[in-house]
């Protein structure tokens, strides 16, 4: 029980320190789906995905792999 509650914390311990590497505008689009309880219609799914393009770009332990 010990090694499952050491291993949550180290989880969450990780987790914020993700959070805290997340721009500005990635922290409000996370923010948004989060907060965001009600079912979406593809439309609305459309809507998000459009506007998260561009989120990780400047993320620089991702690279972008480009079909040529």
């Amino acid at each position: 029980m010990k090694y499952t509650k050491r291993l949550e914390e180290n989880i969450f311990a990780d987790v914020v320190e993700k959070l805290q590497s997340l721009t500005v505008s990635q922290r409000k689009y996370l923010h948004e789906i989060l907060s965001d309880k009600k079912k979406l219609s593809v439309a609305s799914k459309k809507k998000l995905l459009k506007k998260s393009y561009g989120v990780w770009v400047d993320r620089h332990e991702i690279k972008v792999v480009r079909k040529q």
